[in-house]
């Protein structure tokens, strides 16, 4: 893992994500597990996550193991200005964007 002032807590993501296969079930990329790809994030934007979570888990058909929402910012702004926008997935896989990171 590289520095990262953006993130500073489970929910915080804009340092970027990886998909890895998660061999030993520990719900973590470690080290020996084969990284499958990065994801970094765009300088001065900030991603934060609905719920205080570090991973999310999918199941073999792609289905996640609950749903999640997303938020992103420009950096400085906070999850609450006007121009914020969700990305919300169910746990069923379905999509939508909204003004917040708010899935309820």
């Amino acid at each position: 893992e590289g520095i990262c002032s953006l993130a500073t807590g489970a929910n915080q993501w804009g340092c970027g994500w990886q998909v890895c296969v998660d061999t030993n079930g520990d719900n973590n990329c470690g080290s020996a597990e084969p990284t499958l790809r990065e994801f970094p994030i765009a300088s001065k934007t900030e991603v934060q996550r609905s719920a205080a979570s570090a991973s999310i888990v999918f199941d073999r058909w792609g289905m996640p193991n609950a749903s999640f929402g997303f938020s992103a910012f420009a950096e400085g702004t906070g999850s609450s200005d006007a121009s914020n926008r969700g990305l919300c997935m169910s746990s069923g896989g379905r999509l939508r964007v909204t003004d917040s990171a708010s899935c309820t």
